[in-house]
């Protein structure tokens, strides 16, 4: 059963990724582009690294900030997601539609157990800092059927990406989409 879901989470975030490719990417280095989805309206959520090129074993720091600029309360189940994109032409990435995903707890910054959410509580105006390593998360390509089973460095060869965070409702509605991040794995 576990299994079954997985795959339909996977198969929801990988048509929510294409979706969200073909409305274009805007690529920044920096949490301050900002982006939000229909379902929530309320939420904003953006992402930054501190290092752009990331080499095994070191740390893969990302802080993420996500924002309740409303006036009433949030409390939603999400299944946080962070997504790694081939960078490339158009062409490359019609070829090889290689897209890479872990599944995060953001309350404890470890890969997120399958058919998981966890409970997002914001107040009206607040703001959640998290900074996770997320070359400890469990890691696998989007278009297998294997589940989330290395981390980031044994599963995502070398080559230019673009990092995204996605942060979906128990629905499979995305209820927020990070800015992109161009990196390099060495």
């Amino acid at each position: 059963m576990r299994t079954i879901c997985f795959c339909l989470i996977l198969a929801g975030v990988a048509c929510l990724c294409a979706a969200q490719a073909d409305k274009g990417n805007s690529r920044a280095t920096s949490a301050s582009a900002q982006a939000t989805k229909e379902g929530s309206g309320n939420l904003i959520c953006s992402i930054s690294v501190q290092k752009t090129e990331w080499h095994q074993p070191q740390r893969v720091d990302v802080a993420v900030v996500l924002q309740n600029p409303s006036e009433t309360e949030l409390s939603l189940p999400v299944v946080p997601s962070f997504i790694l994109k081939p960078l490339g032409t158009m062409e490359e990435q019609q070829k090889s539609e290689l897209r890479y995903l872990a599944l995060w707890d953001l309350e404890k910054a470890t890969t997120l157990p399958l058919s998981s959410t966890v409970s997002l509580r914001l107040k009206p105006g607040d703001s959640k800092r998290v900074t996770s390593d997320i070359s400890n998360l469990l890691w696998s390509r989007i278009n297998w059927s294997v589940l989330p089973h290395s981390k980031l460095f044994k599963v995502v060869p070398a080559g230019g990406y673009s990092l995204r965070l996605e942060l979906t409702g128990k629905d499979g509605k995305t209820l927020c989409s990070a800015n992109a991040v161009d990196v390099v794995i060495k």
